[in-house]
């Protein structure tokens, strides 16, 4: 049965030519004149892309010749520059269009770049998040996906992107961007903005649900339960395309970033304590507390220091809270 379950699932995947007929970038540009857009899914505008270290380049100039080439998606700490994951610069990628797609409305999907920029198209600003700046007080950090929508006169479309980040550990483009007609762009975002909505009320009404029953019926299972539901609702809308972020877009930049951190950590410490109070024979009392006590405990400077010192701590987080899921694991199947 496994073999036949292995040999169905690479009939799919080589009988679908779109997974290798996709160019990639090299060298600053991308050919998709083989590409009809509007008979294609968005393609997505990954691979070599140039950029110019600490260089904001005016839209409007023809191009240096100090480009480096670096990968899209990919944080700015893997790439072979020199200042790191703190700095700015400027994302430049040519596209070669079909001549068919000529004329057409295409829709560029921006996933959330750390920590501010500005897109150019063709010259013309089409897009910003937050404020780019050369120092740290000179910037101000957003997160914001966002789709923008344009007509090429001709096949050759360029992207420019201004980026800066001094706010968190990670700087540059690190989700890939993707570019198709108006319409796919469109239904793709609101299938994943409907999806995303779905799971966050469904935990959003278990946590209410569970947490109101404990006043009716005093159990510790049922109320930790509510608790790690409405920690993880939280975390479901600030993450992806950020819910939060576009249903309030006044919430700051900081209070966002704790809040995505903090209800993880603490979601997944609350869902512990559940599952030991639903099987207390099974699970050590000592370590079921402790696990969940030491994580709160250690992420609480999380609430009162800014996001470029905690998020650089999220190596630790993330292994305590793998820790405590393969505790869970464990006790639970051994």
């Amino acid at each position: 049965m496994r073999i036949v379950v292995c040999c169905l699932m690479l009939f799919i995947w080589f009988s679908n030519p779109a997974v290798h007929a996709m160019p990639l970038a090299e060298e600053g540009e991308i050919d998709l004149s083989a590409v009809e857009l509007s008979n294609s899914e968005p393609v997505a505008l990954n691979g070599g892309w140039h950029f110019y270290e600490r260089v904001f380049l005016d839209p409007e100039q023809s191009v240096s010749d100090s480009a480096k080439v670096i990968q899209v998606p990919a944080v700015w700490g893997s790439q072979p520059l020199q200042m790191g994951n703190r700095g700015y610069g400027t994302y430049r990628l040519a596209v070669k269009l079909n001549e068919d797609d000529v004329g057409r409305t295409l829709g560029l999907d921006i996933p959330s770049i750390a920590s501010a920029y500005v897109l150019y198209i063709n010259g013309s600003q089409a897009a910003e998040a937050g404020r780019i700046g050369t120092s740290r007080e000179a910037m101000i950090p957003a997160a914001r996906p966002q789709t923008v929508y344009f007509t090429p006169e001709s096949r050759t479309v360029e992207l420019m992107l201004h980026v800066s980040n001094f706010a968190q550990r990670k700087g540059g483009m690190w989700a890939e961007m993707k570019l198709g007609i108006a319409e796919r762009i469109a239904e793709a975002k609101q299938h994943r903005m409907l999806f995303q909505t779905f799971v966050a009320a469904g935990l959003l009404l278990m946590g209410i649900f569970h947490v109101g029953y404990c006043l009716i019926r005093a159990e510790k299972s049922t109320f930790f339960f509510g608790l790690a539901c409405l920690f993880l609702f939280v975390r479901s809308v600030f993450v992806g395309d950020i819910l939060a972020v576009q249903l309030v877009p006044s919430i700051p930049w900081e209070l966002a970033v704790k809040l995505e951190y903090i209800s993880v950590y603490w979601g997944i410490s609350f869902l512990v304590l559940y599952v030991y109070h639903l099987y207390p024979n099974n699970l050590n009392r000592m370590l079921s507390h402790g696990l969940p006590l030491f994580m709160i405990g250690i992420t609480l400077p999380v609430l009162v220091l800014p996001a470029r010192i905690y998020t650089e701590w999220m190596l630790l987080y993330s292994l305590l809270t793998l820790g405590q899921i393969l505790y869970l694991v464990c006790r639970l199947l051994l």
